[in-house]
């Protein structure tokens, strides 16, 4: 639908009311009703009817057809123009003006508008539900455990997805527009003056830009965010300097997603096919999912050996302070007076050497990579905080889960034992178990626990209960002999009935030899004359159709089919 912002100057705030009713009662109503409309936007109801009229015509709103009850459903554009309204009353205002638009997607339009000082912007307007791209409710999780909902509410929760990603990764140095204003379906961004990267014909570097976006898929997953539509169309190249940026963020997903190497690799595979195709560009090496999981474990692995060492640093810290302690006591006793450092405070000198040095390790610490959780910043898709809230308490129900690798007996063995030795030492403690096999051991735990099992999966099965008692078992053992006949009398014992032969149909026009013309004629000849006899001419016992007893025609000659009538 095409943006004609030329309307909202003229419609007036009660125009406004109902508009906003509306909007209101699509919530639980699919064709709002007009008594409805009336009783939020507090109008009169003949009132209403007219300004209803009036928005119509505008094609804000529009009356469904066939209906049980008269009612209006609210279109995109009364949509566009709330949130038009809302970005004019902002102080500053986010909107002042629309201009003309300058790009089209599956789903979404964008315009080009200017602020109150006349500042130029970007319009993003989300428009889901469009022909060509209607499988969005199975694609995207943007209804989360809803099952169904209006393609209006779903362009409201794309719009605030991606503002809210825009917002974290521009916080965090990524090469993406600045965010300035989100309301309803609608989304203001900063221009950058640049081209889609499927426009540019030529680049002075091709490796250096393919480099380029591979370490930002990289550092992407660094941040545990894949942007799952990393393609030509959705990279902007700026046209001075070739540098790249990065825009639609509302199909983002986490590192923790189930389909994440799935999605990784195909932004991965987009950037090879399009550098081979317009460039004749073919990279030697590019990121793979291996790297990122490496990365990771490296990572998690710093940090262990960091939080180690901090451990260690502190208790050394404790025990020199406690030291001085000590010290101070021991001269404050003795009667030694200390001066004071406030007299003669210290003046600290900055030589040109260690501002070099400082200089170098800010560039290389802004050089090293860095490991974010913005999933759940954002509750990116597929892991968000309620989800990593359930991880936890899943973990803590693992931990308080006892060892059953012992039997009963066992326990009681070694409680007695226990109860004897009560002034002996306490065992040793177990080994700790590599970290590989207690993932493994989780992981095998939880499927037992999703199968509806009770237990540990290492458990042997329980043994059948048999449904006789041993002196019944015996009898019927010592029964068994080579004398008997027929089958053992038992409750399982079954007689089947044996299955019926299948009829076989001889086919005699089938010819063993297709070589022999005579015996292939025959058959033929055969054939053609039991076909005659079997529509040959009816005996004179047989009556007519309309003869037949019970026939609805037999005493109507005129309907007799035969040589003498009119048929």
């Amino acid at each position: 639908m095409r943006l004609d912002a030329t309307d909202l100057r003229y419609i007036t705030d009660e125009e406004f009311r109902v508009l906003q009713a509306a909007e209101m009662g699509s919530r639980n109503h699919e064709v709002v009703p007009t008594p409805l409309l009336a009783e939020i936007s507090k109008l009169r109801g003949g009132n209403v009817a007219k300004l209803c009229g009036q928005l119509a015509r505008r094609n804000l709103i529009a009356r469904v057809a066939n209906t049980r009850y008269d009612g209006y459903r609210l279109t995109y554009g009364g949509l566009d123009y709330l949130a038009l309204k809302t970005f004019h009353k902002r102080k500053p205002p986010s909107v002042s003006g629309v201009g003309s638009k300058i790009g089209v997607g599956k789903e979404s339009d964008i315009y080009l508008v200017q602020d109150g000082e006349g500042e130029k912007r970007v319009l993003k307007l989300h428009r889901l539900g469009r022909i060509s791209f209607r499988a969005i409710k199975s694609k995207r999780d943007y209804l989360g455990k809803r099952a169904s909902a209006s393609w209006m509410y779903m362009s409201r929760l794309s719009a605030q997805k991606e503002f809210a990603f825009m917002k974290v990764l521009y916080d965090h140095g990524f090469p993406v527009p600045t965010p300035i204003d989100q309301s309803r379906h609608c989304v203001v961004m900063s221009l950058v003056d640049s081209q889609p990267l499927r426009a540019v014909m030529s680049v002075p570097d091709p490796a250096k830009l393919y480099g380029e976006l591979m370490e930002m898929i990289m550092r992407f997953a660094r941040a545990s965010l894949i942007h799952g539509d990393f393609n030509e169309f959705n990279i902007l190249i700026k046209r001075k300097t070739y540098e790249a940026v990065v825009i639609d963020f509302p199909q983002m997903v986490s590192t923790h997603h189930e389909n994440a190497e799935y999605f990784f690799n195909r932004d991965v595979n987009c950037i090879r096919r399009f550098f081979r195709k317009r460039f004749r560009f073919e990279g030697t090496t590019w990121p793979v999912w291996a790297d990122v999981v490496a990365e990771w474990d490296d990572h998690e692995k710093s940090l262990k050996a960091a939080d180690a060492e901090g451990g260690s640093t502190a208790e050394t810290e404790e025990k020199e302070e406690e030291k001085e302690v000590g010290t101070a006591a021991s001269e404050e006793g003795a009667g030694v007076s200390k001066t004071e450092p406030s007299a003669a405070p210290a003046v600290k000198f900055e030589t040109p050497a260690l501002d070099v040095e400082e200089k170098d390790s800010e560039a290389d610490d802004a050089d090293e990579p860095q490991f974010l959780r913005l999933d759940l910043a954002v509750e990116a898709s597929g892991f968000g905080r309620d989800m990593q809230r359930q991880l936890e308490d899943y973990m803590i129900e693992v931990q308080d889960i006892p060892n059953e690798d012992l039997s009963d007996e066992e326990e009681d063995d070694d409680d007695d034992d226990s109860d004897d030795d009560e002034g002996e030492e306490g065992k040793a403690p177990a080994t700790e178990e590599a970290p590989e096999e207690a993932a493994a051991k989780l992981e095998k735990l939880r499927l037992h626990r999703l199968l509806g099992n009770d237990g540990d999966p290492d458990d042997e099965p329980p043994a059948p209960v048999s449904l006789y008692s041993e002196e019944e078992e015996e009898e019927s053992d010592s029964g068994d002999s080579d004398d008997s006949v027929g089958p053992a009398p038992s409750d399982y014992t079954q007689y089947v009935r044996a299955p019926r032969a299948p009829r076989q149909r001889v086919n005699v026009s089938k010819v063993s030899k297709l070589g022999k013309v005579d015996e292939l004629r025959e058959t033929v000849a055969g054939e053609m004359a039991r076909a005659a006899r079997s529509q040959g001419p009816r005996t004179k016992g047989t009556s007519k159709v309309g003869r037949a007893k019970g026939h609805k025609w037999k005493s109507n000659a005129s309907y007799q089919i035969g040589k003498d009538t009119g048929w």
